[in-house]
Order: C-alpha cells, then structure tokens, then sequence
C-alpha cells in the first residue's frame, strides 16, 4: 500500500503518496502559497489537511483506478486558532495546536466534542505536535525534541515515552531537524517515523518507556 504525507513550508505544502522503500513520491496536490501545511487525517475515505495559522483544513476525497490517484477536493472546513497534528479514532478528528490540550472534533464541521488535557506525572505536557491514533491510544510528537508520547485517551495521561534520539542524530548530519511525523503499518502493527527534512522513513517495532520512569 502507500504512505500518506502533507508536507509544510509557505509555498511548498502539498499533499502526496510513496510507497515505503521506494523513492518516487507521487505529488497529488499543493496547496496555495499562503499556506502552511500541518497534519493529515483519513476518516471514511476523506482526507483532512491541517493548516497551521490559517485555521483552513483542506477536504479530498480519493478516487483510485488501477493504481491511479485521482483527488476531488471538497469544499475547506475552518477552526479557530492553531493547527499542528490531526489524527483519527475510526469515527472523529483528534488534533493539536502546541499546547498540553487535545481537541475532538467531529470530522463533518469540526465541531468541538471534548477538550483532553494531557499530562506528565501530573504536569502538563505542553507542544504537543504531529499525531497519530495507534491501537486505542493516542501517540504524539513533542515539538522540538524527539520525544514520542503515548496518551491514554479517555484521561490524557502519559502512559509511554518513546526516545527517537539515535535516528534523529543521524537524520541531523544529513541536514535534517527534530522528528514530527507518525503513521501506522496496518499489515504488521510497526511504526512508522519521519521528522522535518529528514531523507528516510523509518519502520520501528517500539520499545516504549513507562512514564514512571523518566
């Protein structure tokens, strides 16, 4: 199958698709110029693009003919403040605006559900980034580290911390900067790890670290 990505920077967000080990990457949409590309969600055959300080999120649905990649854009949605991660729990939107609070969301108007407030044995874990919903809880990134969270949803409590240190070194001598980015591999239950203007994606089997003992 593919991997997903939206991609950031003023005029160089887009969204597109790669197939894990090869190179190609197929651009299936830029969006405008004056916008700043954040995360991605798929729910029910509808991808949602986040924006980071326009509010606009960004509508596709896809349309695939012998391998082909055909996507009809669907009219924008719009939040208030800050967009950073965007994810799914199968049946509504979770995203981030670098604070220590998550936001649910239904996926038809963006409407607030419930606000998560995640914390760290019992302090608040602020800059909460990229996200991604990973077998029942939620995992996100920290902004400038290269900490990986694990959140239980219904509390919002840290249970994991996940060190990606030692790739994120070597993604630094290649020009790269911390990690921010997070994706399932639905066949075999791995992880996959990316960060900003890094030159490789990574599949990881995790080792995660109880909170209780940082």
């Amino acid at each position: 199958g593919y991997v997903y990505e939206s991609t950031g920077r003023y005029g160089q967000s887009s969204l597109a698709r790669f197939k894990p080990g090869d190179s190609q990457v197929e651009l299936l949409d830029e969006l405008p110029r004056d916008r700043f590309g954040e995360g991605l969600a798929l729910l029910q055959d509808v991808f949602y693009v986040l924006t980071w300080k326009s509010g606009q999120v960004f509508r596709y649905r896809l349309h695939s003919t012998d391998g082909a990649a055909d996507m009809q854009a669907l009219p924008p949605l719009q939040l208030n403040g800050e967009g950073w991660g965007l994810t799914d729990d199968g049946q509504n939107l979770w995203s981030s605006n670098g604070s220590a609070t998550l936001t649910l969301r239904r996926p038809d108007n963006l409407q607030v559900l419930r606000k998560l407030e995640v914390s760290t044995l019992g302090r608040p874990t602020k800059w909460l980034n990229e996200l991604e919903w990973l077998g029942g809880c939620l995992a996100a990134n920290v902004w400038q580290s290269d900490t990986l969270v694990v959140i239980q949803p219904d509390t919002g409590t840290v249970t994991h911390t996940l060190d990606l240190g030692a790739i994120a070194r070597r993604e630094r001598k290649l020009g790269g900067e911390a990690a921010n980015g997070i994706a399932l591999r639905h066949d075999n239950g791995h992880w996959l790890v990316t960060g900003k203007n890094w030159h490789h994606l990574y599949e990881i089997l995790p080792r995660e670290r109880n909170a209780e003992q940082r």
